[in-house]
C-alpha cells in the first residue's frame, strides 16, 4: 500500500473506528482490545511521511500506528530459554527430542513465523490453533 493510501485510510478508517469504540466503551468491556498489525514488507513506511508513534504512552496513539522494531530470527539462546519455560510449566507438554537447535535448523535458522508453525506441528496442533494464540 503507498504512504498516501496508507494516510488516507488510517484517516477514512481507523481513526473514525478507534473514536467510535472509545465514545461507546463501557466498564464492562475493559477487558475489550482493538487491534491491528500493519506488516511493512519493504520497510519503506518508516522512510516516508506517515505518523507513527514512538511509545505507546503517547497521546496521539492508538489513532496512529505504533512503530515496532523489525522483527528478526530467533537466536539458539532464545529457542532453548523457550523450550526451557515450556518444560517447567505443567499445562503444557513440550515434544521428546524437541530442542532449540532442531527448530533453528527447521526454520530458516529462527525466522519467528517458521518457528511458530515448527513448534505447533511438533506438537501436533495446526498453526492456526489456539497453541499460535498462545504463541503469540
Amino acid at each position: 500500500m503507498p504512504p498516501k493510501v496508507l494516510v488516507a485510510w488510517l484517516q477514512e478508517f481507523w481513526e473514525p473506528l478507534v473514536t467510535q469504540i472509545e465514545a461507546n466503551s463501557l466498564p464492562t468491556q475493559q477487558n475489550t482490545h482493538l487491534l491491528m498489525f500493519l506488516v511493512d514488507n519493504s520497510g519503506s513506511v518508516c522512510e516516508s511521511n506517515v505518523l507513527l508513534a514512538k511509545q505507546f504512552d503517547e497521546p496521539e496513539y492508538p489513532r496512529i500506528p505504533l512503530h515496532l522494531p523489525p522483527v528478526s530470527p530467533f537466536g539458539l539462546d532464545v529457542l532453548d530459554d523457550w523450550i526451557d519455560m515450556v518444560t517447567a510449566m505443567e499445562s503444557m507438554r513440550i515434544p521428546t527430542g524437541l530442542t532449540g537447535k532442531i527448530l533453528l535448523e527447521k526454520t530458516e535458522n529462527g525466522v519467528p513465523e517458521f518457528v511458530y508453525e515448527e513448534i505447533c506441528c511438533h506438537c501436533g496442533h495446526s498453526w492456526e490453533g489456539e497453541l499460535a494464540k498462545w504463541l503469540i
